[in-house]
């Protein structure tokens, strides 16, 4: 049986691959790219919260209230996630599937790292809603929808 290479970048999309099948949260959060940048380097991220109202007025008349911008930012340390393993040409020759087992658990390694990360930031959110007094569970999510800031 002859040797077969695996190509690093062959090796690194199957890891992907493996993190973001596993990591099932995806749909709960937004991508934000924007954060992309060197692992260590610090990104700002800027937070607006608009107040305000709106005055029903007579023909000519001038606002007496103007809204007004409040900032907040959290600054990020990028960080890189990396996991490894090694094998040799006669592990290969002795179990041609080793490569894809490493490369599976290394994959689920950093998938579970990241997943508690993520659960460990949802429980910093300080939105809630007790639904027990609701009639059905529709009227304990319509309720707590509701509860939620009406516009970003």
């Amino acid at each position: 049986m002859a040797l077969q290479l695996i190509p690093n970048q062959v090796i690194e999309a199957k890891i992907t691959d493996i993190v973001n099948t596993y990591l099932d949260t995806r749909s709960l959060f937004t991508v934000d790219t924007s954060l992309a940048t060197s692992a260590g380097l610090s990104k700002r991220v800027y937070k607006y919260t608009y107040t305000g109202t709106v005055e029903k007025l007579a023909k000519g008349a001038k606002n007496t209230v103007k809204g007004a911008v409040a900032l907040t930012h959290n600054d990020y340390n990028v960080e890189r996630y990396q996991q490894t393993y090694e094998y040799n040409d006669m592990d290969v020759m002795a179990d041609p599937n080793i490569v894809n087992v490493l490369s599976d658990g290394a994959g689920k390694a950093m998938t579970n790292e990241i997943r508690a990360e993520y659960f460990t930031e949802l429980a910093k959110i300080s939105n809630s809603f007790d639904g027990t007094g609701s009639a059905s569970v529709y009227e304990a999510v319509v309720d707590a929808v509701a509860g939620l800031a009406k516009a970003a």
